[in-house]
């Protein structure tokens, strides 16, 4: 199984609806009503974060505006030898009254892990939100303070059945 993230997401695995249709791959579906959002509601994301993520090995990620309505960021495991285990590209954006999360996972050598039909990037609608937590498919980013995030993506379950997830805990660094 590899490791998914979001930044993060944290990847992830779910499907967006299609009025009577299948899902395409990598679309989340949702029966549910969406949270009504914008991304000048994420600002507080924008920046640097870094901490520990997969085997507490470092891990971090970097958000920015892009345009007035536009989110881009980038993830990074470490592999606990100095080396990288794989990224991500990560873009959040207007869906209807609410947004939708974009990614895609890459080896440490930029080859992609998507290999869905046109090579698609994985999409998480946003499903929750309440302060401080925002829900993206199967990744969980909670704001604990000003400078730290923390970030939680549900996996398949463990052999025994029961819940596995990813845990990533960030603090904000300073501006460069």
């Amino acid at each position: 199984m590899r490791p998914i993230v979001v930044p993060i997401v944290l990847a992830l695995s779910s499907l967006a609806a299609c009025a009577g249709a299948a899902p395409p791959p990598g679309v989340q579906s949702t029966s549910v009503p969406r949270p009504p959002a914008t991304v000048a509601d994420l600002d507080w994301l924008m920046g640097d974060w870094a901490g520990t993520g997969i085997d507490g090995h470092p891990a971090g990620e970097s958000f920015s505006r892009v345009g007035s309505d536009r989110m881009v960021g980038h993830f990074w495991q470490l592999d606990g030898t100095g080396g990288v285990r794989f990224y991500e590209l990560i873009t959040i954006e207007p869906e209807g009254e609410s947004l939708v999360m974009r990614l895609k996972h890459f080896h440490a050598d930029l080859t992609g892990w998507e290999a869905r039909e046109g090579d698609a990037a994985l999409h998480f609608q946003l499903r929750a939100r309440e302060p401080g937590k925002w829900v993206f498919g199967p990744a969980t980013f909670t704001q604990v303070g000003p400078d730290r995030l923390k970030v939680s993506v549900a996996m398949d379950n463990k052999p025994d059945g029961s819940p596995a997830s990813l845990e990533f805990d960030y603090r904000r660094l300073p501006p460069r």
